[in-house]
């Protein structure tokens, strides 16, 4: 049995439907107030709904994030209630609880409730931290949960079915125009900084040569895809290829943290920001109608980085380096360093925002570890290596700046 003597996280339901507001009352009472309203004068009026967003990654098996708020859109509205402490430029950490915010709808009956909350969380934008707003929307979505026919397993059984997007041709569009535009000093890249402004001809990126013009070339990495943009033109007129597909005319004008694209003769309007991901690597993200997306842009020395890392190794072998899914706190270290490891085996755990995770060898051989309890990780930061004994002399690459 447990008695828990204070507020609920789901408080706002009940205030919402009664109209009484709960904390207010607690801090009343607590100053010697007496409570003036009986049980039987409460009166229950339509119905709430509360969803909780928070800073973890759904399609990750809920992995924690953090990061620094690049920019915040909350929702508002008839019937809509958001409860946070966020504020644009705030770093969240993988120190505390990572609830960052409580969307409450209320409507007349259920169906109402539903369909206000699903827009009320379309309308929540958090950009740079990943969040679970899709993985509600498409858990409110779900049949089970709009008859309201719920159970402790819902999400288990449901969770390998939802399918979360990925980036699509806008976002991949706009991607590429963006980086063009910051290439050209037309806007600030991550870290508020953008390029010489004029540029010089060496740092121009508008596809000069003596003979015809050559597209400027665009990774996007994103939900473990890499895509190839090509852009010939200039961020408001150009022409754009993806993965080698016949080019499509695209452009974009913008507006502060706005954009709009026009792609192919169709508009598409995005919110965008830019930040720094695991290792420095610069990121994008937007958002289009509810949609968020992150997307790494790394640069010639990222993948130049990637690209040695992997060489040597054959097709499909297992990557000796072990990196950290999440930022956190390391609290044990299973192996010491120089130890002989099997592939599988636990060489340490890592704590963040109340979850421990282990993390194992990805294949057998001497591992390289220097860490120790209580040290701070970044995602993606190198936790160990294990060099397989047939090849003794692999190294991995320093994490070196990033440009965008």
């Amino acid at each position: 049995m447990e008695m828990n003597t204070r507020l609920q996280v789901e408080h706002p339901v009940t205030e919402m439907v009664t109209g009484i507001d709960l904390v207010e009352w607690q801090v009343r009472i607590a100053a010697g107030e007496r409570l003036d309203i009986s049980q039987g004068q409460v009166r229950l009026e339509g119905h709430a709904i509360e969803a909780r967003v928070y800073a973890e990654d759904p399609a990750a098996g809920f992995l924690p994030t953090a990061g620094r708020v690049e920019m915040l859109r909350e929702a508002g509205g008839d019937g809509i209630r958001t409860d946070s402490g966020l504020l644009t430029g705030q770093d969240v950490s993988s120190s505390y609880d990572p609830m960052l915010a409580k969307v409450i709808a209320w409507g007349a009956d259920r169906q109402q409730a539903l369909r206000r909350l699903d827009t009320a969380l379309a309308q929540t934008v958090i950009l740079g931290i990943g969040t679970n707003t899709e993985y509600l929307r498409l858990l409110l979505a779900d049949p089970a949960v709009q008859a309201g026919e719920l159970d402790t397993t819902l999400i288990e059984r449901r969770l390998p079915e939802l399918a979360f997007q990925h980036p699509g041709m806008p976002e991949l569009a706009a991607a590429a125009l963006l980086r063009l535009a910051v290439l050209q000093g037309r806007i600030p890249g991550p870290g508020g900084r953008g390029e010489p402004n004029p540029p010089s001809a060496w740092s121009r990126a508008d596809g000069w040569r003596i003979g015809r013009r050559h597209p400027l070339a665009v990774t996007v990495q994103a939900a473990g895809t890499t895509r190839v943009v090509e852009v010939l033109g200039g961020p408001e007129n150009a022409e754009i290829s993806i993965d080698g597909q016949p080019a499509v005319r695209a452009g974009i004008d913008l507006d502060g943290t706005g954009l709009r694209l026009v792609l192919d003769g169709v508009v598409h309007s995005m919110l965008y920001a830019f930040s720094r991901g695991p290792g420095g690597t610069p990121m994008l993200w937007t958002s289009r109608d509810g949609y968020t997306a992150a997307m790494e842009l790394p640069g010639r020395r990222e993948i130049l980085r990637a690209e040695l890392a992997a060489a040597g190794r054959s097709e499909g072998a297992a990557d000796p380096v072990l990196r950290s899914p999440m930022p956190g706190t390391v609290v044990t270290v299973a192996a010491a360093n120089g130890d002989t490891v099997e592939a599988g085996q636990t060489l340490l755990a890592v704590e963040a925002m109340k979850m421990e995770h282990q993390l194992s060898a990805p294949v057998a051989g001497r591992v390289s570890i220097t860490l120790r309890p209580g040290d701070l990780v970044k995602a993606g930061q190198v936790l160990a290596t294990v060099v397989p004994p047939e090849d003794p002399g692999t190294t991995t690459q320093g994490a070196g700046d990033a440009e965008l």
